[in-house]
């Protein structure tokens, strides 16, 4: 009976967190939870050897830390902590080790498109090892056959590392190595081989592979034995005469040069103007808030993604930057950064001087008004007329107040009702400049903010403005104008 564990048992005995789901830390988890329970003379220490050209990197006592948070680093603006796939640390190495199965290294922050995965993960690791002085290596492991372009061009360009600014940066970009996961299945089957392994450890070696060959990253080089034919899990060790076919070969899409390939202002305008509406609206909503917009804004003002997961938001971007992939140019959307219900979505500043262009073209969309709420002025009011003439009111779910403190203050207040949760926007009443919006609650607005509107005075203003606008922009002068003809 093969010792191949279910892989929920599996990870729960190597200790590893059953919280990452995708493909790539799958992976992970099957490959490094087996080998962190294997001697490390036999596994981990000629893989790393073979993989850094450097036999002092060994240990009989590596640390293995699974998805790792790092420390935001010193010097970047607008970057948060990094998390590494896998750290090893012994008493004089610090290695950290990021794989990949489906895509590249993600890419630049918000404030710095050229920052991505590896180039972060060097800056913060090499840090860390000054720190406590040790030496440092940053391994990327994937399903190539040869090394990725992305590994040979970091270590020629001239890369910026903010946290180790007094260190050359060729002697950073020296540490990042590359290690296919054929070479691991590699190491392992020598060590099979010479019979350097105990029986346990034989069997657990004997899964790995399996897994490796199954999942096409690994070509077998093992003699046939009668084991092989014995249980099914074992049948991709069989020899048998079909070809060996990798899996990055079928993997086409995991061509990502477009991301960085220029746009000609021509075929951009006319890629633009194609859209469908519903992609018009997102970039329209995005260019009307200067190119960025966080998450729940955007879920709130698109009706058509209320009530939706994050996950229709995504498909929405994806959508877009499709055509681009398409075209073999740059996506018009940037991938974003932060999380959950803040997460910033933006239009691409990888665009360069394009990117005002793109905003210049969206602001001048026209969208059909039950796929995007737009803020009426006293110069568009007409565009949000219905067909008897009138202009629509704020609908039930919404409400708005003036508020008294107890200094004499007063504040206009906006509610809103979405789905089993609502939202609370104040102004200044004079002004109506935009002051704070306060923590959305569940239930109703009238039952969560009931403390808010107590000693309020509702009033009904004559038409209902894109609240998200607001935030920047303050209230519509008319909607103040109401507000102060209710408080006579």
């Amino acid at each position: 009976m093969p010792i191949l564990l279910d892989l929920r048992d599996r990870l729960s005995h190597a200790g590893i967190p059953l919280v990452h789901q995708t493909s790539e830390h799958v992976v992970l988890a099957n490959v490094f939870g087996i080998l962190k329970n294997l001697s490390a003379k036999s596994a981990i220490n000629p893989w790393l050897e073979t993989t850094v050209h450097n036999e002092s990197i060994r240990a009989s006592d590596w640390k293995f830390s699974f998805w790792e948070k790092q420390p935001k680093p010193i010097g970047p603006v607008g970057e948060g902590s990094t998390e590494v796939d896998l750290v090893l640390e012994s008493d004089t190495w610090l290695v950290f080790v990021e794989v990949k199965m489906d895509s590249e290294p993600s890419q630049g922050t918000r404030s710095d498109p050229e920052r991505n995965q590896l180039i972060r993960n060097l800056d913060v690791g090499f840090r860390r090892a000054r720190g406590v002085e040790k030496d440092f290596a940053v391994l990327y492991v994937t399903p190539d056959t040869s090394e990725p372009d992305i590994v040979a061009r970091l270590r020629t360009e001239s890369c910026t590392f903010p946290a180790n600014a007094d260190i050359d940066s060729r002697t950073i970009c020296a540490c990042l190595f590359w290690s296919s996961w054929g070479l691991i299945g590699n190491v392992l089957a020598d060590s099979y081989k010479t019979a350097s392994l105990d029986s346990t450890e034989r069997k657990f070696v004997v899964d790995l592979l399996a897994y490796l060959c199954a999942k096409r990253l690994w070509n077998n080089t093992l003699e046939d034995e009668p084991l092989f034919y014995e249980d099914k899990l074992y049948r991709s060790l069989k020899k048998s005469e079909s070809r060996f076919v990798p899996y990055a070969s079928d993997k086409p899409e995991r061509y990502q040069a477009w991301r960085n390939k220029p746009w000609q202002e021509a075929k951009l305008r006319t890629y633009l103007n194609g859209l469908r509406t519903q992609d018009k609206a997102l970039l329209k909503l995005l260019a009307d808030a200067d190119g960025a917009l966080q998450q729940h804004f955007i879920m709130e003002q698109l009706p058509f993604l209320k009530g939706k997961s994050s996950a229709s938001l995504r498909s929405l971007k994806s959508h877009v930057n499709a055509g681009c992939r398409q075209l073999d140019c740059a996506q018009i959307l940037a991938e974003g950064c932060g999380s959950g219900d803040y997460r910033i979505h933006e239009i691409n500043r990888n665009l360069g001087n394009l990117r005002p262009l793109v905003i210049e073209i969206a602001k001048q969309f026209e969208i059909p008004w039950h796929l995007l709420e737009r803020e009426i002025t006293n110069a568009s009011a007409s565009a949000n007329r219905s067909l008897d003439g009138k202009t629509r009111q704020p609908s039930t779910g919404r409400g708005w107040f003036v508020i008294t403190d107890n200094n004499g203050r007063k504040t206009i207040a906006a509610f809103v009702d979405a789905k089993g949760s609502s939202s609370c926007r104040l102004y200044d009443a004079s002004t109506g400049r935009f002051l704070r919006k306060l923590p959305n609650g569940r239930g109703s607005f009238r039952s969560t903010f009931a403390h808010v509107i107590r000693d309020g005075k509702e009033f009904r203003p004559s038409h209902q403005p894109a609240l998200v606008s607001t935030e920047k922009f303050g209230l519509p002068p008319e909607i103040v104008q109401d507000a102060q003809l209710e408080k006579r």
